[in-house]
């Protein structure tokens, strides 16, 4: 009696891959990163999100959102095959540019994506590459101070947007050396996201 309690290890990757989740799944997942300060803390946090095929939906990733603000050591975020579609999209734009400190792949494969939701990518993912670089030269102060990473890979293939908005990827990709990936096809110069 009398002794704080121990921490157990620090859960640094969770793959809930290929569970039906669904709005209901994804709301209790979001609760329990906004109470669990162990997997929001920037430097012992959860670094590996995987929720690839979990019928996640536009109710969803509105849920969950807030709650990924709060984990700063996030570096990859895997939401292949997802129902996300151009309102899902747009609503985790935001948060890749401005709100994911260290995150350096994602994937948002076969989401139904249109060309509105790859205009709202094609933006956030702009402002991270941009934004990354000032960031990282802003010393920030404290254990816990995120540190600005650029994205070096984005897994956007088997979307439903047009060949415009895959050339604009393209140039993207080319102009900040990320790996961008819009077709249906597997990488074959790294491991694959999937």
């Amino acid at each position: 009696p009398g002794r704080p309690p121990r921490a157990g290890p620090a859960l640094l990757e969770l793959n809930l891959s290929g569970n039906q989740l669904c709005t209901a799944g994804a709301q209790a997942l979001a609760s329990s990163f906004r109470s669990s300060p162990a997997l929001t803390c920037a430097s012992s946090g959860l670094r590996i999100l995987s929720l690839a095929k979990c019928l996640i939906g536009t109710g969803g990733i509105a849920a969950l959102l807030p709650a990924l603000k709060q984990c700063c050591a996030l570096s990859s975020l895997d939401l292949t095959s997802n129902f996300l579609y151009d309102e899902g999209a747009s609503a985790v734009a935001p948060w890749l540019a401005f709100a994911s400190p260290r995150l350096e792949f994602v994937s948002l494969a076969f989401n139904g994506i249109g060309e509105e939701g790859a205009n709202a990518l094609h933006a956030a993912i702009e402002a991270k590459q941009t934004a990354a670089p000032q960031e990282r030269s802003a010393r920030h102060v404290g254990r816990d101070a995120p540190h600005a990473s650029r994205l070096l890979t984005a897994n956007l293939a088997g979307n439903n947007w047009n060949t415009r908005c895959n050339t604009a990827f393209f140039k993207l990709a080319d102009r900040h050396g990320i790996e961008i990936y819009v077709r249906d096809q597997r990488a074959f110069n790294l491991t694959t996201a999937y």
